[in-house]
């Protein structure tokens, strides 16, 4: 809602003598995907601002890990809608985000983990999402999707959500620009490109200045990021401007991580303007930072001091250590899942997949809490398979 209205409205509740709680109530982006392997993203979104239903279109490369959905929009009640059809199939979603603002406004954005639903394919397709009706304005929709493909190097992938406003010529926590969110790693001796994916709702035309910022760098975090003195990427001007259809954009950049940095930041700004136009031109934009993506690739020698229960979601990492560490033959440096199967094979001829789960268990009875590192894991699927373990 437009500082102009809300200033008449606050003017209106004074004069009646009607006090008012001021509550500002952003939700920082937080952790929903933390997994490493042959993995990439994609991500596509439809605006619907103005209606009920869109269609989002996405091409998966690989087989579907994990999928997300999202919704978003603006209301002056509080109850939202948590539920919409997806290709007509009923969705309610796991997890919601409120911001509540003065006491009568309410922004909304809604996350369903649609994996086990098995509602998004490999390859290209359209998908139609209808029945969305938040209450003043629909923002619009987003398909997030983790993907596996072997031929893609390793890499760790995150995504975060939340609800973080960025209101022009707003106060914080609303605005003017959003928090600096971040994701955090080890560092290591060469320089790494970053994928990056943004969800933003809420967003209006290519007039609304804006800027998309990064900076990397070791120690602590920034803070505040906005035109800061040495950065990675180059934005280009207002990169946010409802690309996908009124009020929703999704938002793609690669982003060089220097050697031996320990973090990225990403921070949206609301261009600091009082230009007047149609439509608000000129004027800073005013949206909703929803959800991020990064996709970064990792070296083997990362892997050191992972938890069994790493290995035993990763196991396809496992299976492709290499030199020394390759599985069950030090001089085949990579070997493939399904090779691995066969050459794990016991003496009665039970499939791979069993002498895997042996070795998955044993290093899970090494107890909560401990390490393992690339060597025990190599050694405890050579035992699986009837090999001789390795020495350090």
């Amino acid at each position: 809602m437009k500082r102009k209205l809300v200033s008449t409205m606050l003017c209106m509740f004074l004069v009646m003598g009607i006090i008012i709680p001021l509550a500002f109530a952003d939700v920082p982006l937080t952790s929903k995907f933390d997994q490493t392997g042959h993995y990439g993203i994609v991500a596509s979104g439809v605006g619907l601002l103005g209606i009920t239903s869109g269609t989002i279109s996405i091409d998966v490369p690989g087989t579907v890990v994990a999928a997300y959905l999202y919704w978003a929009g603006y209301d002056i009640e509080t109850g939202g809608d948590d539920s919409v059809q997806l290709d007509g199939f009923a969705v309610t979603a796991d997890q919601s985000y409120v911001g509540e603002w003065f006491g009568y406004n309410y922004h909304f954005v809604y996350v369903k983990d649609i994996t086990a639903l098995a509602l998004v394919n490999t390859g290209p397709d359209n998908y139609e999402v209808s029945d969305l009706t938040l209450g003043v304005v629909n923002y619009g929709a987003g398909l997030l999707v983790v993907y596996e493909d072997l031929s893609l190097p390793m890499a760790r992938v995150v995504v975060i959500d939340g609800l973080d406003g960025f209101f022009f010529d707003w106060d914080p926590d609303i605005g003017p620009n959003s928090e600096v969110a971040c994701f955090e790693f080890a560092g290591v001796a060469s320089d790494r490109d970053l994928e990056m994916f943004l969800f933003v709702g809420g967003t209006e035309h290519e007039d609304r200045p804006n800027e998309v910022w990064t900076e990397t760098g070791t120690g602590t975090p920034e803070t505040n990021i906005i035109d800061p003195p040495s950065s990675p990427t180059d934005p280009p001007d207002y990169p946010l401007y409802a690309a996908e259809g009124p009020a929703w954009d999704t938002y793609t950049a690669d982003v060089l991580i220097p050697a031996g940095d320990e973090w990225l930041c990403v921070q949206i700004e609301s261009i600091e303007s009082w230009e007047t136009g149609p439509d608000y031109a000129g004027r800073g934009t005013s949206a909703l930072f929803i959800a991020a993506g990064f996709v970064l690739p990792v070296e083997y020698e990362m892997l050191d001091g992972l938890s069994p229960g790493f290995w035993k979601h990763n196991i396809r990492v496992a299976l492709e250590l290499p030199g020394r560490y390759s599985v069950p033959h030090e001089s085949e440096p990579r070997m493939d899942y399904e090779t691995i199967l066969a050459l794990a094979e016991d003496a009665t001829g039970e499939i791979g997949e069993n002498a895997l789960n042996t070795a998955l268990a044993a290093l899970t009875a090494k107890g909560p809490g401990s390490e393992t590192t690339r060597l025990d894991m190599a050694n405890a699927l050579n035992a699986a398979a009837g090999y001789t373990p390795y020495q350090d």
